[in-house]
């Protein structure tokens, strides 16, 4: 495959075709043959346009990329932060429900019990029902 350097116009191009006519003995070069190598350099010439539009789109599309990359980072950190959330909030309704079960045991336990616990504790025993169980809540 032939690459033409980037600097090279079409008065360049033809002036090497013919210098390289002129080294290797051939005949002069036909005007339709001239006309080709002409077609030929436009064609090269679009080509490397098509080509400096792509490298450009190419970098665009990098940068999405990049971008895309970074906010991908960003949504992974926050997950992680919601997973964390989550995971204090199941562990805070845990602690809601057994102190919810533990008020009900409570209610359910007669005056006596309650005193009984409240004197393991070292706590005051006289008082109401209710509250002798605040009680043993705080404790």
């Amino acid at each position: 495959m032939i690459y033409a350097r980037d600097d090279l116009n079409v008065d360049q191009l033809k002036d090497l075709a013919r210098k390289v006519q002129t080294f290797s003995g051939a005949t002069p070069l036909h005007s339709d043959e001239v006309e080709l190598i002409e077609w030929a350099v436009r064609a090269l010439e679009e080509h490397s346009l098509e080509l400096a539009e792509l490298e450009v789109e190419v970098d665009g599309l990098h940068e999405k990329l990049s971008d895309l990359e970074i906010e991908l980072v960003n949504k992974e950190r926050t997950l992680d932060s919601l997973e964390e959330e989550i995971f204090d909030l199941e562990l805070q309704v845990k602690d809601f429900k057994d102190m919810t079960l533990d008020a009900f045991n409570l209610k359910s336990k007669t005056v006596s019990q309650l005193k009984e616990q409240l004197r393991e504790k070292g706590l005051k025993v006289s008082g109401t029902k209710d509250e002798l169980i605040e009680r043993l809540k705080k404790a």
